[in-house]
C-alpha cells in the first residue's frame, strides 16, 4: 500500500467531514514534523480552538506513521547518512498536542501564553523566509526583463537554476544548527529522491516570476516544505487546489497526487 504524505489541510478535512472517515481508515496516511509544527503553533488556538482540536484529534487517530525530522533535517539526513538528528522539539510539540486536547474549556494562562509566543515566533520565521524569497523574486524579474521579458522566459531549465537557492537556504540552516558539519554540494544531492519537492517549488516560483502582481506568500512555505517528505513511489494528499493544479501541470509528476475515490 502506498504511503500517503499528508498536507495539514487533510487533517482539518477529516475533522470537518469534508473527507469521509469511512473511506480512509485503511489508508496508509503519514504525518510529518511540518504537520506537528503547524498544529502546535496555529493561530486557531486563539480564535477557533475547537476547530484546531478536531484537526489534532484526527491527526492523532488516523496517521499510521509520523516523520519526526523537520524538512531541513530530512534532506540533510538523506544527503549524508548516518547523521545525528535531534528530533526532541518535534517530539515535545507532538506530546503537547495531546495535552491541549485534555483541556475541555480554556488552557491555563501560563500554557496559553507560551503557546501564543510559539505561534508568533513561528509566523515571524515564516515571514523572514518569505522575505528572502521575495528578494530573490525581485532580482529574477530584473534579469528576466533584461533578457526580453516574459515572452522569452521559459520554464525549461528553471529547476536546475532553482536548486542553488534551495541549497543556500539549507546551508544557512546547516551553519546555524550544526556549525556546518555537513558540506553541502549541489552536485552530490540525490535530487531524484526529492523530485516532487524541487519541481513544485521551481514551478511555483516561475509562476511568481512571470506575474508581477504576485508575491511569495509566507503561508505557502510549509506547504512547499512538506513535499520534501514525498519520495518516488509515494503519494501526496492535499486539498489545496493551487498545489494540485501545479503538480498536474508538471505532467510527469501528476502520478504523485492522491485523490480519494
Amino acid at each position: 500500500m502506498h504511503k500517503i504524505i499528508c498536507d495539514n489541510n487533510v487533517w482539518f478535512g477529516i475533522a470537518s467531514g469534508e473527507i469521509p472517515r469511512d473511506k480512509i481508515w485503511k489508508l496508509n496516511l503519514i504525518g510529518t514534523s511540518t504537520n506537528i509544527f503547524e498544529l502546535a503553533a496555529n493561530p486557531l488556538m486563539r480564535d477557533k480552538p475547537n476547530k484546531l482540536k478536531g484537526a489534532i484529534r484526527h491527526f492523532k487517530n488516523y496517521n499510521k506513521e509520523i516523520i519526526l525530522e523537520n524538512p531541513m533535517d530530512f534532506l540533510l539526513n538523506s544527503y549524508v547518512p548516518p547523521f545525528d538528528i535531534d528530533n526532541s522539539l518535534s517530539k515535545s510539540l507532538y506530546y503537547s498536542l495531546f495535552d491541549y486536547l485534555n483541556f475541555d474549556y480554556k488552557i491555563p494562562f501560563d500554557q496559553y501564553k507560551g503557546a501564543m509566543e510559539l505561534v508568533d515566533h513561528y509566523i515571524k520565521k515564516k515571514k523572514e523566509l518569505a522575505n528572502y524569497f521575495n528578494s530573490v523574486l525581485s532580482e529574477s524579474r530584473k534579469i528576466m526583463k533584461q533578457n526580453g521579458g516574459k515572452r522569452n522566459y521559459k520554464f525549461e531549465g528553471h529547476t536546475e537554476s532553482w536548486k542553488k537557492y534551495i541549497i543556500l537556504v539549507f546551508d544557512d540552516y546547516n551553519k546555524k544548527i550544526y556549525n556546518s558539519q555537513v558540506s553541502l554540494d549541489i552536485e552530490k544531492v540525490n535530487w531524484e529522491k526529492f523530485e516532487l519537492f524541487i519541481n513544485v517549488w521551481s514551478k511555483y516560483f516561475y509562476l511568481l516570476e512571470t506575474d508581477p502582481l504576485r508575491k511569495f506568500d509566507f503561508n505557502d512555505i510549509h506547504d512547499l516544505l512538506n513535499m520534501i517528505y514525498v519520495k518516488p513511489g509515494q503519494k501526496y494528499w492535499t486539498l489545496e487546489k493551487k498545489w494540485i493544479r501545479i503538480i498536474k501541470d508538471l505532467e510527469c509528476y501528476s502520478e504523485y497526487i492522491f485523490e480519494l475515490n
